[in-house]
């Protein structure tokens, strides 16, 4: 499995590889986000997981120091075997997950795909652009959190698990960026790398 951030012209590198893909602002990445991560290569079976590290997130307010943030997560993840940041959005000129996926199939034809995510995503997830259509592309699977989120229509609309999948059942980080981010503001410091 190769280690370097793929690229628009590696399509043939990672021909036949099953891919996790986690998207986001990553402002930080932090221990949560290495979890599920972790979890979902164990769990699905993945060869590696993709950080598609975000230019702007347009379900947010507007994002800065982009170069920053995928350079912090990049070198969070140096030590993590088969976690791997890319700015592959950035490269696209994409910020809706839809567009980045239809991206995707042109220059990964052949790779698989998984897109995961912690099921607080899954709650606001009628709000993405062509959310109807997202999880025809490539198959959603959601990881369980410790609150229990409001019902996402996502699950009724998708009751074929072919298509979206919840996982229950395991071991939890509740850690999220908004809090890292309130840490960090009022001078509390807080390891978000140390390893799981």
């Amino acid at each position: 499995m190769p280690r370097f951030e793929p690229n628009r012209f590696s399509g043939r590198t990672w021909s036949g590889q099953r891919v996790g893909l986690l998207g986001g602002s990553f402002n930080p990445l932090h221990n949560g986000h290495i979890h599920i991560a972790r979890e979902a290569i164990k769990r699905l079976n993945l060869d590696a997981v993709w950080f598609l590290v975000s230019p702007q997130n347009p379900l947010k307010e507007k994002s800065e120091n982009f170069e920053q943030r995928f350079l912090d997560a990049q070198k969070t993840l140096r030590s993590h075997h088969r976690l791997i940041a890319t700015r592959l959005e950035e490269k696209f000129s994409t910020s809706r997950s839809f567009h980045t996926l239809k991206k995707l199939e042109i220059f990964f034809p052949t790779t698989h795909f998984i897109w995961i995510a912690g099921d607080d995503i899954a709650a606001e997830f009628d709000r993405w652009y062509r959310w109807q259509h997202v999880p025809l592309l490539v198959p959603f699977v959601f990881f369980e959190r410790t609150e229990p989120v409001r019902r996402s229509k996502i699950f009724a609309r998708f009751p074929s698990p072919n298509h979206v999948k919840r996982l229950r059942n395991i071991p939890r980080n509740p850690l999220a960026s908004r809090d890292l981010r309130a840490s960090q503001k009022h001078g509390i410091m807080k390891e978000v790398t140390k390893e799981i």
